[in-house]
């Protein structure tokens, strides 16, 4: 229902858009409704938007309306076209020519009727249009932030549990608030990795350990992402995060919804099309066993498909840090961060007790003159696991790989540097592996320079292999082993390693 406003009244609009409550979603108002009518129109589940009308139009003006394009002229359904029942004769009369009738209606030579339900007919398309509205997402979101997930169960989020449904999640009574939360990690998945990627995690208490945390935390911590103050972030940084998060589940939405396109989503596969929403894969367990050709014989590599801190039994764990050996907070979501934290010695009530990391980098950088100072790239600084030990975890290789720019908080990765922190971490395995009992045997490699440092998944790998498949070739008994957070990385670790020769001989 469009009214044109002439008088201020803000009682008359709040009438209407109660009387109209059931049967729209959305309405269009001009600036002669007050905020008053915006709020009440939230309580019903109507969106108001306020429109600028042009004072010399008089009665219903495509001044009043949102701004129509071919493209949602095209998007219309046959339904919604044979509804606007123009005289066949009149200019703009859907028909037998529809290409015609939409020109003429396009630059304004249809019969001045035949507009009016033409226009008609695109606003009725877009009000009743599947797919939620960015605004809607986003206040459901910013409710969520605010209650958590642990109150879930309490909200009622109609645009997320819509989404969620376009997307084949499921959305029973009893499972709707598992599909929203589901659909929720899926968006913060196919955010790249970084800074927006982990005030997401932060923000709506997805990240591990954060999912009961008052919201005034959240908030800290993910203002500790960005460096700034939690005003600050309150204020800039948090709309841009949770913005994009609401973006991410409109695309998602959006592609499940096109004909044919009735697909399940999966987690951003920089591999793929930007922003695709694919299958999950069937290889998305926590383990994949991939026997890789290696020269003359056949090596086995272990990929681990979920976060770091849950390595159990491989000697060495390769963390990458920045040349200054300088660590991230623990409460990050970074590789090196995840090990600082598990590997922190704690009392019975989860208090730091020793910052055991921590202290064995410090440490080793007094030992070789480096406190303070920049090391070379490739530099490998091998140091205790601290608490990781168990875990079987036995040692904590850094690999400083990642060059801070200065005047920022951003890092340079040259791939060549990937190289060689590998092959460097090969050499001091090689070193120091008979002093222990038993011998050092295998080694675990997430992949270097992919998160801050922002090289993509196949050139982090394809250095990284490089070195480990020149160890292998010559002799290495080494068991090696990959670790990803995410399944679409380790179906890309799949592929590239797999692609070269089957076991057989025969190329995949």
């Amino acid at each position: 229902m469009l009214i044109a406003v002439s008088v201020d009244h803000p009682t008359i609009g709040k009438a209407k858009a109660k009387a109209k409550a059931k049967a729209k979603a959305k309405a269009w108002a001009d600036l002669g409704y007050k905020n008053t009518v915006v709020e009440h129109g939230a309580t019903l589940g109507i969106d108001v938007e306020i429109v600028r009308r042009d004072p010399a139009a008089r009665g219903l003006s495509s001044g009043t309306l949102p701004s129509i394009t071919r493209g949602s002229v095209d998007r219309l359904r046959p339904a919604e076209r044979s509804a606007c029942r123009c005289p066949a004769g009149a200019r703009g009369a859907p028909g037998k020519r529809p290409e015609a009738a939409r020109a003429g209606w396009l630059d304004g030579r249809a019969d001045p009727a035949c507009r009016r339900r033409w226009h008609g007919a695109i606003l009725s398309g877009m009000l009743h249009s599947d797919l939620p509205d960015h605004a809607s997402v986003l206040r459901e979101v910013r409710e969520l932030r605010r209650v958590g997930l642990v109150r879930l169960r309490e909200l009622e989020l109609p645009a997320l549990a819509r989404a969620a449904d376009m997307i084949d999640l499921p959305a029973g009574r009893e499972s709707r608030p598992a599909a929203v939360e589901r659909l929720l990690r899926l968006a913060v998945t196919r955010i790249d990795p970084g800074n927006l990627h982990a005030a997401a995690e932060y923000s709506l208490g997805l990240a591990q350990g954060t999912r009961d945390w008052p919201p005034a935390d959240r908030r800290k911590h993910a203002a500790g992402v960005y460096g700034v103050s939690v005003e600050r972030f309150r204020k800039h940084h948090e709309a841009l995060v949770l913005g994009e998060v609401a973006e991410q589940v409109i695309r998602m939405a959006a592609r499940a919804g096109q004909p044919g396109r009735a697909v399940q989503p999966r987690q951003a596969d920089q591999a793929g099309e930007a922003g695709e929403v694919g299958p999950l894969s069937p290889a998305s367990s926590g383990h994949r066993s991939l026997r890789v050709r290696v020269g003359e014989r056949t090596a086995l590599v272990t990929v681990h498909v979920h976060p770091v801190d849950l390595l159990r039994d491989v000697d060495v764990v390769v963390s990458p840090t920045n040349t200054y050996l300088a660590l991230p907070e623990p409460y990050k979501s970074s590789v090196s961060a995840s090990l600082r934290r598990v590997g922190a010695l704690r009392g019975p009530t989860g208090e730091l007790v020793e910052d055991l990391v921590h202290e064995e980098l410090r440490r080793w950088a007094v030992r070789h003159g480096a406190p303070g100072r920049a090391v070379l790239p490739g530099t490998v600084a091998a140091v205790g696991a601290g608490a990781l030990v168990e875990q079987g975890v036995r040692r904590v290789y850094h690999a400083a790989v990642a060059v801070p720019r200065l005047g920022t908080n951003d890092y340079d990765v040259l791939p060549a540097d990937v190289t060689r922190a590998v092959a460097r971490a090969f050499a001091v395995l090689a070193e120091e592996h008979r002093q222990f009992d038993p011998p050092l045997r295998s080694i675990c490699l997430p992949l270097l320079g992919s998160g801050r440092g922002g090289l993509p998944y196949e050139v982090s790998l394809g250095m990284l292999w490089a070195a480990v498949e020149a160890e292998l070739i010559r002799g290495a008994q080494w068991e090696v082993h990959l670790v990803v957070r995410r399944a679409a990385a380790a179906d890309m670790i799949e592929r590239q390693l797999t692609a070269v020769k089957a076991v057989d001989g025969r190329t995949r």
